[in-house]
């Protein structure tokens, strides 16, 4: 999955907030929230695929599908809080590499947000038209996560070497 992609480069760079930690800490609190995170958006797409077979009508499948896009913006600002509370690393230009992801998860937010905000306006009057607007929302999406892949954070060697040594950011690695 892209996001899971987008969680193990990060890990390997790094990213943050505020406060000043030691790199296995720091690294420690970002791929712990990035694991979070990826879990939280497998499993709104899993559900949206089990309750999308029992819908009954459009309106039902678009609510449906709104509440999916809507997951996403809420567990993206959740990651958003969580990655500014890692603290930026104590390792050169630290501060610039923990703010990196920081934007990246943002501007993701963002475009999720504006995703959500056409899944709203999906209209429900025709299967043709439901299925164009859909699929255009989804294109939405797989762009915004597609640009967080995008993301070259700056390579630390105190950071790389941290997160090979860190359970949760090997996971991130494996299941992507």
């Amino acid at each position: 999955m892209l996001a899971l992609c987008v969680c193990s480069a990060v890990a390997i760079g790094g990213c943050g907030g505020s406060s000043s930690n030691a790199p296995g800490t720091y690294v420690k609190s970002v791929c712990t929230a990035l694991a979070k995170w990826s879990s939280s958006i497998r499993a709104a797409g899993t559900q949206l695929q089990s309750s999308s077979t029992s819908a009954t009508s459009l309106n039902k499948g678009k609510q449906q599908y709104l509440a999916f896009v809507k997951a996403l913006v809420g567990d993206t600002d959740t990651a958003i809080g969580q990655l500014k509370k890692a603290g930026e690393p104590d390792v050169k230009r630290g501060k610039q590499i923990s703010s990196e992801l920081v934007k990246a998860f943002a501007e993701a937010k963002a475009g999720l947000s504006n995703a959500a905000n056409n899944a709203a306006a999906i209209p429900t009057s025709g299967a043709a038209a439901y299925q164009a607007a859909a699929s255009g929302v989804t294109t939405q999406i797989r762009q915004t996560l597609a640009q967080m892949a995008n993301v070259q954070p700056e390579r630390d060697p105190q950071l790389h070497s941290a997160a090979a040594k860190e359970p949760r950011c090997r996971s991130l690695r494996s299941s992507a």
